[in-house]
């Protein structure tokens, strides 16, 4: 379902944030809980991104705003500002050039040396962000952005500090959320909990970069794709395991383990041997003739008949599942 936003509940007079300084000049996107715009700053001309959150309440504003007071990170989108009025939350982001689903839904796969570049910047971020105690909880494609060759990670709505987690506030997207969530009742998450779903997260957004398609559409039992993956945590169970370097093969299956304590920490992640680059090319070792970079075409990895939906304005993307 699509929010529809009152625009005068955001001026009186003029389509503005509650301090005048921007001028709302084009919807991006629609979202669960509130809007993208490209907004003007009044003062200098500059364009930036702005999401608009309404229903926030006085206590998830102060949230924001402690939270972004840590995240300075050349891999994570620059706050500009914050503002908050009458439970609406602004918050004023540079403007990036597109983000991570949007570029594979134009038919684009990244060979595995693109992917390892982005990841490393994406694992720094994260890893920073837990230096710092901060959990993200929604680490998924649309929420990591292009500036030039650098990508960076946004939408921090979910995000929690770990040491005054709220306990069992499940976050996240389903095809990005680990099998212990939603947890049990009687089950609380911990400190490590939240590490490891990020840890998950970033496994789901690797093995779809590489791919193209999702590898299963929820780590549960009730899907076919996870149960036979789960019964020995191989990725060779799901796809054809010539079109994926061992050694990547290797590091996803490390970090997609089903318990969460058996999980890659970063710092191991950043180790592995995929990460810094020790690669047996794929052709030399399976001499294949579609492996070239210019094979790996959308048409060889997806299926025509399966779809996972993410809903962007009046466009929708589609990533599908093996």
């Amino acid at each position: 379902m699509v929010l529809k936003i009152d625009l005068s509940k955001i001026s009186y007079t003029r389509k503005e944030t509650p301090s005048g300084k921007y001028i709302f000049k084009e919807q991006l996107c629609n979202g669960g809980e509130g809007e993208m715009w490209i907004v003007e700053n009044t003062v200098t001309s500059d364009l930036f991104a702005l999401k608009l959150v309404v229903n926030c309440s006085e206590k998830q504003y102060t949230t924001q705003r402690n939270l972004w007071s840590y995240l300075f990170h050349e891999n994570i989108v620059t706050l500009e500002e914050i503002e908050w009025e009458n439970d609406i939350l602004y918050l004023i982001f540079e403007l990036c050039q597109g983000d991570l689903l949007t570029e594979m839904s134009r038919n684009k796969l990244f060979s595995e040396s693109e992917a390892r570049d982005y990841f490393v910047q994406l694992v720094n971020a994260v890893q920073f962000c837990h230096g710092k105690k901060i959990s993200h909880q929604d680490i998924k494609l649309e929420n990591i952005l292009f500036d030039g060759e650098r990508i960076k990670l946004c939408d921090f709505g979910a995000a929690q500090f770990l040491d005054c987690f709220e306990e069992n506030n499940v976050a996240g997207s389903v095809s990005y959320l680990p099998p212990e969530f939603p947890m049990d009742t009687n089950e609380k998450h911990s400190y490590s909990h939240m590490i490891a779903h990020d840890i998950w997260s970033l496994g789901i957004v690797l093995f779809a970069m590489v791919t193209g398609c999702f590898p299963w559409r929820h780590a549960s039992q009730a899907d076919e794709r996870f149960q036979l993956f789960s019964r020995t945590n191989l990725i060779s169970e799901i796809i054809d395991n010539r079109k994926m370097s061992l050694e990547l093969q290797n590091l996803l299956e490390n970090m997609l383990q089903i318990e969460p304590l058996n999980r890659l920490s970063l710092a191991q992640v950043i180790a592995h041997p995929w990460t810094n680059a020790i690669v047996v090319p794929i052709c030399e070792v399976f001499d294949l003739q579609d492996c070239s970079a210019e094979n790996r075409t959308t048409e060889n990895v997806l299926s025509p008949d399966s779809v996972g939906w993410f809903e962007t304005s009046s466009r929708k993307r589609k990533l599908s599942y093996v």
